[in-house]
């Protein structure tokens, strides 16, 4: 097919759960399924982000740029990258389609839309987790301080990631992305 081949993204399944379940967003079509995997990336990342805002963060900026990576140089969407702006089913169908025991014997789709605005949707519960959490994630003194002395990972640290990640959906091929780039970058200023 022309969005599958065999090496794994960067958010392969075989590096952490959470990986697992944002690759399993590309390949799940039951509604009701693809809302409980949402709700649990969601809940072990309000529960695992203040402690490794980092970690997350590449997570989806991996979710984000994984299309590129993806790619395979066949199939409908071509090997040069180019995608229509408006081809939000297509997307969708092209991942959908695709057999399931073939995406199983690890290959990887590469993400589609919706899961793409899902990480970018992550990129700002990130920062609201980390910003309840501890004033630490945001004020970039004692966030030094605290690291300096081995205490940890701290958001307002991240800043480089967030800006890039936010900055990268921003500029997606797909309404959907960017609007919700757009929105996490007004949220990183």
């Amino acid at each position: 097919g022309g969005g599958i081949v065999a090496s794994a993204p960067p958010y392969s399944p075989s590096k952490c759960l959470e990986a697992a379940l944002l690759g399993m967003l590309d390949v799940e079509v039951d509604r009701q399924l693809r809302s409980d995997i949402c709700d649990t990336i969601t809940s072990l990342l309000s529960t695992s982000a203040p402690a490794q805002p980092r970690h997350w963060l590449m997570l989806c900026y991996a979710v984000l740029s994984a299309a590129a990576q993806v790619q395979s140089g066949g199939g409908p969407q071509g090997g040069d990258g180019d995608e229509k702006p408006d081809d939000d089913e297509d997307n969708e169908a092209m991942v959908t389609s695709a057999p399931v025991e073939e995406v199983k014997k690890t290959e990887t789709c590469a993400p589609c839309w919706p899961s793409k605005v899902f990480a970018v949707e992550c990129v700002e519960k990130i920062m609201n987790v980390c910003r309840h959490h501890s004033a630490t994630h945001v004020d970039f003194v004692e966030a030094k301080k605290k690291k300096a002395s081995g205490q940890g990972d701290f958001l307002v640290l991240q800043l480089l990631e967030l800006v890039r990640t936010a900055f990268m959906a921003s500029t997606g091929n797909v309404d959907s992305v960017r609007i919700a780039g757009l929105k996490a970058l007004k949220h990183v200023i």
